[in-house]
């Protein structure tokens, strides 16, 4: 049997740090992927896109 570690774990700032990146990342899909598809359903309402136009300015504006 091996010894060594499989890898070098990361320090806590940089897991929750790319959890966040990548929960928005997700929320993100997540968003489009429904509008659209309840765009289709309805034929009418936000598309996946203009859905996430506020979402993406309160990120980079910081809410």
């Amino acid at each position: 049997m091996n010894d060594k570690s499989l890898g070098k774990p990361r320090p806590l700032w940089q897991v929750i740090l790319l959890s966040v990146v990548t929960g928005m990342l997700y929320y993100g899909w997540y968003k489009w992927i429904i509008q659209e598809e309840l765009r289709r359903y309805n034929g009418y309402g936000w598309s996946g896109t203009l859905c996430l136009a506020p979402f993406a300015e309160g990120v980079t504006r910081g809410m």
